[in-house]
């Protein structure tokens, strides 16, 4: 498989992003981000519900100014 490009990769990212802001404020909330995360679940072939314990330790990781949004 051909590696992305940078363009490529921002534009996969923020279609990505799009479809999990269901409220179109520009960041991902809680509620925001648990579907996301089953959804990656799932495309890992993973059969796991995602619960608030996993969404706390995904932001431990990528909410790096501590907002508790992405």
């Amino acid at each position: 498989m051909p590696q992305l490009t940078e363009p490529q990769l921002k534009r996969a990212v923020n279609e990505t992003f799009k479809k999990y802001d269901t409220d179109n404020n520009g960041m991902l909330d809680k509620g925001e981000i648990i579907p996301m995360l089953q959804d990656a679940v799932h495309l890992l072939g993973k059969n796991y519900k995602v619960d608030e314990f996993d969404v706390k330790e995904f932001m431990n990781v990528a909410d790096i100014n501590h907002n508790k949004k992405l």
